[in-house]
């Protein structure tokens, strides 16, 4: 949780946006989410940001937006609100990653060497092919850049809210 209030406010490189952009239940209590936001550097004459003068110190590349507050593509889940994130950024190599764990929740894996996989991100990201139409593809005549275990049924998905358990299982097993 993120409560400061009073002088705790004056530390930290990082705050919370003002909206929430989700809502997770816990144990069934719903909770707000929210995105991270660079804190000002107040010590800088410039428009600096206390991320970027600690990356500065250290000679490092630094926190980009999209980290605090981008679509994490080995984290979106594999249904189609999932899909429509990673898709709206137009990354193929995030919908390459999108594609990957949806091939694990399959039994299966990627060759990444082969370069149908990226062609099918490619494809993917550009729009106009649902979630359904993945599936579809991935689990009919597999491609050939898919390894697909044939004693697989059903995978866990170690980092799957159990709010959504029960109707992945229902949907795909």
């Amino acid at each position: 949780a993120y409560w400061k209030g009073g002088s705790e406010t004056e530390f930290g490189m990082f705050g919370l946006t003002g909206d929430p952009v989700a809502t997770m239940s816990y144990f069934g209590r719903p909770y707000p989410l929210y995105c991270l936001a660079k804190e000002a550097d107040r010590s800088a004459a410039g428009p600096a940001t206390v991320p970027d003068a600690v990356a500065k110190v250290y000679g490092g590349a630094g926190v980009g937006d999209e980290a605090v507050c981008g679509v994490g593509a080995g984290a979106a889940m594999p249904d189609q609100e999932g899909y429509e994130a990673v898709r709206a950024t137009g990354d193929a190599a995030k919908m390459a990653a999108f594609v990957r764990r949806v091939v694990t929740h399959l039994g299966a894996t990627a060759d990444a060497a082969a370069g149908g996989l990226w062609a099918f991100a490619d494809r993917y990201a550009a729009g106009g092919r649902s979630f359904a139409d993945m599936a579809s593809e991935l689990a009919g005549a597999p491609p050939g850049w898919l390894r697909v275990d044939a004693g697989a049924r059903c995978v866990a998905d170690r980092a799957a809210p159990p709010s959504a358990v029960g109707p992945a299982i229902a949907w795909v097993c």
